[in-house]
Parts: C-alpha cells; structure tokens; sequence
C-alpha cells in the first residue's frame, strides 16, 4: 500500500446487543440500574425517542413501560428465568432493511 493516499477515514464504537435488537428498561436484579444501548450505530435516529422513553422509565422508577414499540426490548430478555416478550418478527432493524447482529 505504498503511496496509496488516504481521502477518509472513521473510528467509533458500534455497540450490538446479542439478538440486534437495542436494550431498553430496568436491569433485572438492581433497583436503580437502566439501561439504553445497542443501537448498532445506524440507530442513531432512533435513539432520542428511545433515550426520553428510557427517562420516563426512571422518572417513574417503572420496570416496565406502557410505550408499544418498547415491547420485547427490555434488558430482563437477556436473563435466564426471566419471561420478556421478544421482539416481533418485522421490528426493529430488520423492518429497517439491516441485517441482525451475528446473522
């Protein structure tokens, strides 16, 4: 790569969450513990009406949110023992044209 000239170049985090779907809610076990994360990096858009979703959620110290397009995002998903509705077929990335995470 001698004398190749570099026109761009990015550096970032890109953060996923094992299914590739965000995590959204209260984490199972700590009281005062949320969490709002693994967007993949093209989730940006989303993530200010996930990011006020997630502050209703600790303004009201809820463990669960009434807002449908929260359902099956909760972090509780990821705890064995822990009955979460997953994510529906169709949601999420996939109904945005991306791949999941890991497919």
């Amino acid at each position: 790569l001698e004398g190749v000239k570099v026109e761009r170049s990015w550096a970032g985090v890109l953060g996923f969450s094992k299914d590739g779907e965000p995590m959204v809610g209260k984490v199972p076990g700590r009281s005062k513990v949320w969490v709002c994360a693994g967007f993949g990096g093209h989730g940006m858009p989303a993530c200010l009406a996930f990011g006020r979703a997630a502050a209703r959620l600790v303004e009201q110290d809820a463990d669960k949110s009434t807002e449908p397009y929260l359902e099956g995002l909760s972090p509780a998903r990821f705890w064995v023992g822990e009955e979460v509705p997953r994510p529906a077929e169709g949601g999420g990335k996939a109904a945005m044209g991306e791949e999941k995470a890991g497919a």
